[in-house]
């Protein structure tokens, strides 16, 4: 059945008795959602399960970066718009509708650094997006009223522009985003899950992973530096990652194609960011992968995600 209202009509006219029910109050946050992940299998939220606060931090965290909800919160100015619909007239000025206006909206990221700026500004594979509204309730696209399954919105992605505006005299610095939303978006599937369903992982308060960058120098076959930084900063200096332990770290030797078991992470007690790595020994110039990846364990924690390759062990 289409998507586009009045192409899937059963040839009867709907009943228009009314029943009470939440409505969704003004976005203010979303989750960037890819459409498929790198099986193919098209990613969404699953209502059928016990906790769906657990089930939403998983999305958040998904080791898998195809299958994971990226948060962006605290939209400002949000402006929905739709075209006028398209219509078809003949000689005689009689109008036939031939199909809706393409829905878009506008909104902007205040106090937004020119580096976030960067991880926006574009998307490399076709995504959608599951909204937040200013009290926590979640919006998304269901097949049915009593699908188990809530999908995002499907967005055009070719037409999402974002444009960086520095501060002035009157404005604060920001980030402008303008998008269009599929042709066959339908509001009549969209359903709300309100947001006391989520339990106290908020969908306001989940914050999204943050990239860091992951230096190594091996110092013995058993033992290796590593210093762990966000993409945050100044030009002088990027943002020290702390807390991690050897849990948050994962070594492959790509050589051999094994894994290298992870003893130990030390942080080092004066430098911020800096840790020792104790490892399973390893054979001259074999060559490592190193990640690091520390999960949110929920609201207002931050999680972390990098890696770096061609590490060559001593």
């Amino acid at each position: 059945m289409s998507n586009i209202v009045g192409c899937g009509c059963a040839g009867d006219t709907q009943n228009t008795g009314y029943l009470s029910q939440k409505l969704f109050n003004i976005k203010t946050s979303m989750f960037i959602v890819p459409l498929l992940s790198a099986a193919g299998v098209r990613n969404g939220l699953d209502l059928s399960v016990a906790d769906l606060g657990v089930e939403l931090l998983a999305k958040v965290n998904h080791i898998d970066p195809t299958q994971r909800f990226y948060p962006i919160h605290d939209i400002k100015n949000f402006v929905p718009a739709q075209e006028d619909d398209q219509f078809a007239t003949t000689n005689g000025g009689e109008n036939f509708k031939l199909r809706p206006g393409i829905k878009s909206e506008l909104w902007e990221l205040w106090g937004a650094s020119a580096q976030f700026y960067g991880k926006i500004s574009g998307f490399c594979q076709d995504f959608g997006i599951i909204e937040i509204d200013n009290c926590g309730n979640v919006r998304g696209f269901k097949d049915s009223a009593t699908a188990t399954m809530l999908f995002p919105r499907l967005v055009n992605t070719q037409s999402w522009s974002a444009k960086y505006m520095d501060m002035d005299d009157a404005n604060v610095a920001r980030i402008m985003v303008s998008l269009e939303f599929k042709r066959g978006d339908n509001h009549a599937k969209l359903w709300l899950v309100p947001s006391l369903s989520f339990g106290v992982n908020n969908p306001l308060e989940l914050k999204g992973l943050v990239d860091v960058i992951v230096t190594a120098d091996p110092l013995t076959d058993t033992t290796i530096q590593l210093n762990v930084v966000g993409t945050f900063g100044t030009a002088l200096t990027l943002i020290p990652i702390a807390g991690l332990i050897a849990a948050n770290a994962t070594i492959l030797n790509t050589t051999t194609g094994l894994p290298v078991a992870v003893v130990s992470l030390v942080a080092d007690p004066v430098i911020v960011g800096q840790y020792i790595a104790t490892t399973a020994t390893q054979t001259a110039g074999d060559l490592l992968r190193i990640s690091v990846f520390k999960a949110s364990t929920g609201v207002l924690t931050q999680g972390f995600e990098g890696k770096v390759s061609g590490i060559v062990a001593l």
